[in-house]
């Protein structure tokens, strides 16, 4: 009977004597709020595992997507001009630097000089192999393949070309008929010379190139 009997119903004064070993304490049963369910538990891995996989797959293709689209948005108009400009230029330097050595090779006069056949020698030259990296700069940029892109090159590269000429010949018309004389390819005061011909050629290319993509004549860069 002591073994079935629950400890409240003992008074406090046998407390002590009593052989506890056996005896049975009541337990709290499991309430609603607090037994979990299979059905909570076993949805709730899934939910974990949805987010991630979702994240992983959309979000990556649209940080590739926008990024290009946004870098090459913020590009500055001068710096499409400036990358022109100096396109043409390369051009135009690059038969800067030959026209001598094939003039010196092969020399002639024009209009009673040797100075204006050299100048002539180098424009075609350089309106050569400027028309060349123009064409090359507009494949896939515009509709016209073939002759027509060809023609579009020329038309393109034959404005843009002539005012760096005339910007490169006019300081070394200072410089051959004003400041130094005659030079020679041979002189390091010649290609002294050409390196500030080749910047007053950039400040009078600039606005062209600036007017012929504000006309759309030329595609920016």
């Amino acid at each position: 009977m002591m073994h079935n009997m629950a400890m409240h119903d003992m008074p406090m004064k046998d407390m002590p004597n009593m052989d506890t070993s056996n005896m049975q304490m009541p337990m709290p049963s499991p309430t609603p709020s607090t037994a979990p369910t299979s059905t909570s538990m076993s949805s709730m891995p899934e939910m974990k595992m949805a987010m991630p996989m979702h994240m992983n797959m959309d979000m990556p293709a649209q940080m590739k997507m926008n990024m290009p689209m946004q870098m090459g948005a913020k590009k500055p108009f001068w710096q499409s001009i400036t990358a022109g400009t100096l396109h043409c230029g390369a051009g135009c330097s690059l038969a800067d630097l030959i026209g001598p050595w094939l003039f010196a090779a092969t020399p002639f006069l024009l209009w009673g000089s040797p100075v204006f056949g050299e100048w002539a020698l180098s424009y075609l030259l350089a309106l050569a192999i400027g028309v060349t990296f123009q064409y090359g700069g507009l494949i896939g940029m515009v509709p016209e393949t073939g002759a027509a892109l060809w023609w579009r090159a020329l038309k393109v590269d034959s404005l843009s070309l002539t005012s760096w000429q005339i910007g490169m010949y006019g300081w070394m018309a200072i410089a051959i008929f004003v400041l130094i004389g005659p030079m020679s390819p041979t002189e390091p005061i010649f290609w002294f010379m050409m390196q500030i011909a080749m910047a007053c050629g950039f400040i009078t290319a600039y606005p062209m190139n600036w007017f012929l993509v504000k006309a759309g004549i030329k595609t920016a860069m």
